[in-house]
C-alpha cells in the first residue's frame, strides 16, 4: 500500500499524530490540561526523525493536550507513504509500528467510516468514503474461479469455438415449430413455463384455426383456451394471443412489428420473448437468456448467476455482437443435451468438462437459499472473523 495519507482538516491530523506518535508507555497522549506535557511529548518524539521529525516539531506550542505540536507533526504525516510511516515509528521502538500506521492509514482513506476511529483517536472528521474499487474477477468486469479479464476472455473464445463445432450455425431448425412471424410469437408466448416439445404439439391445431391475427383475434380468448388447455398457463396465455392479435390488427395492420418497443407493449410480450422475436424473426442482434443459458453461464464462470439481467449483460460483453443470435441457439441446444440442472461436479459434455466450475453459483431460489445457508454454516460457530 504506497498511497499517501491525504488528511484535510486540522482536528483529523492532529487526532493522526495523536495516535501515531503515542508511544506503549504515553497512555492517553496528552490530552488533558495546557500544553505543557502533550507538547513537549510530540517535539520529543518528533526529535531524532531528521527532517520529517523537525518539521512535526515545528507545531509544537500551547494548544491543549500537545495538539499544536502533533498538528504540525500531522502536516509533515500526511505527505509520507504507508511504508515511510512504518519505519519512522519503527525508528521509535514502537511495538506496534506496523498495526498503528495501518490504522493511521484507513482512517485517512475513510474506511473506517465517520465516527469509527479507534478508541484513543481523539478529534473526529468525516472525510469523503472511497468509492470501492472492482476487485481482479469480479463479474461486470471480469469473470469467477479466480480468472482474469483476459483469462475470461480466452475462455469465452473458445466457448464460441467449440459451439460453433458442434452445432453449426443453421444446421439445426429453431425448435419451435411455426409458419410465419405471426406463428413464432404466439409459440414462443406459448414457451413460457413449458417444454417447446408441448407447445409443437398443440400448435398445429391453434395454427390451424388462427393462422392469422385477424384469424386468431375472430377466435376469442375462449376457443383458444380450448386449443391450448393441455398446455401450462393455459388460461392466461389464451388470453394474451387473443389481446396481442386484436393489437395486431388495430395498431400494426396484422403484421408482427420489428421493434423492441412496440413489441414489449403487445399483450404477453416482455423483454426475453421480444428478443427471442427480434433475433429469429427478424435477424437483430439480441441475446434472450432463458433457463440453459441462464444456468450454463454461472457453470462457466461467465456471470454471477444473480439474474437474468446479469447474465445477458454480461454475455454481450463477452461474445462478438455477430455471434449473439446463433449463440442463442447453440447453448440452448448443448444444454438441452448435456447442461442438465441435476448434474454436479465433474460435469458432463465437451465443453462443461474443463469450463465448468466446482462449485458454481445457485441460478434458481431453491439453490441460492442453499448456498447461503451452506456459507452461514461455513462462517457460523467457532468462526473467527477477520479484521
Amino acid at each position: 500500500m504506497g498511497a499517501r495519507l491525504g488528511v484535510t482538516g486540522a482536528g483529523a491530523r492532529a487526532a493522526l499524530a495523536a495516535f501515531a506518535f503515542r508511544g506503549p508507555a504515553a497512555g492517553g497522549g496528552g490530552g488533558g490540561g495546557g500544553g505543557g506535557a502533550g507538547a513537549g511529548a510530540g517535539a520529543s518524539r518528533a526529535r531524532g526523525m531528521g527532517a520529517a521529525g523537525r518539521a512535526r516539531a515545528a507545531g509544537g506550542g500551547g494548544a491543549p493536550g500537545g495538539v499544536g505540536a502533533e498538528d504540525g507533526a500531522a502536516a509533515a504525516l500526511s505527505g509520507l507513504t504507508v511504508a515511510a510511516l512504518k519505519v519512522e515509528l519503527q525508528a521509535r521502538g514502537l511495538a506496534t509500528a506496523g498495526r498503528k500506521a495501518d490504522l493511521v492509514a484507513r482512517l485517512a482513506e475513510a474506511k473506517a467510516g465517520p465516527g469509527t476511529a479507534p478508541a484513543g483517536m481523539g478529534a473526529r472528521e468525516e472525510v469523503p468514503k472511497r468509492k470501492r474499487e472492482p476487485e481482479d474477477g469480479a463479474l461486470g468486469g471480469g469473470g469467477r474461479g479466480g480468472s482474469s479479464g483476459a483469462e475470461l476472455q480466452a475462455k469465452a473464445d473458445r466457448i464460441r469455438v467449440e459451439l460453433q463445432q458442434l452445432y453449426p450455425e443453421g444446421s439445426r431448425p429453431i425448435p419451435l415449430d411455426h409458419g410465419s412471424r405471426f406463428q413464432f410469437l404466439c409459440a414462443v408466448v406459448l414457451s413460457a413455463q413449458s417444454t417447446d416439445k408441448k407447445v409443437n404439439q398443440i400448435s398445429p391445431a391453434l395454427f390451424a384455426a388462427g393462422p392469422t391475427p385477424a384469424a386468431m383475434a375472430a377466435l376469442g380468448e375462449g376457443r383458444i383456451r380450448e386449443l391450448i388447455r393441455e398446455i401450462g398457463l393455459a388460461p392466461s396465455k389464451a388470453k394474451y394471443l387473443a389481446n396481442l392479435s386484436e393489437a395486431l390488427v388495430r395498431e400494426h395492420g396484422g403484421e408482427v412489428p420489428g421493434t423492441f418497443e412496440d413489441l414489449e407493449k403487445l399483450s404477453g410480450v416482455g423483454h426475453k420473448t421480444a428478443s427471442v422475436v427480434m433475433s429469429q424473426a427478424f435477424g437483430v442482434p439480441a441475446f434472450p437468456v432463458d433457463t440453459h443459458i441462464h444456468r450454463l453461464a454461472a457453470r462457466w464462470g461467465l456471470s454471477d448467476g444473480s439474474s437474468v439481467v446479469r447474465t445477458e449483460a454480461d454475455l454481450k460483453r463477452l461474445f462478438p455482437e455477430s455471434s449473439w443470435n446463433a449463440l442463442h441457439l447453440q447453448i440452448i441446444f448443448y444444454g438441452r443435451e448435456h447442461g442438465k440442472a441435476n448434474q454436479k461436479p465433474p460435469w458432463p459434455g465437451p465443453i462443461c468438462a474443463w469450463a465448468g466450475l466446482d462449485d458454481p453459483p445457485g441460478t434458481t431460489p431453491a439453490k441460492k437459499r442453499a448456498k447461503a445457508q451452506k456459507s452461514a454454516k461455513a462462517g457460523g460457530k467457532g468462526a473467527r472473523r477477520k479484521l
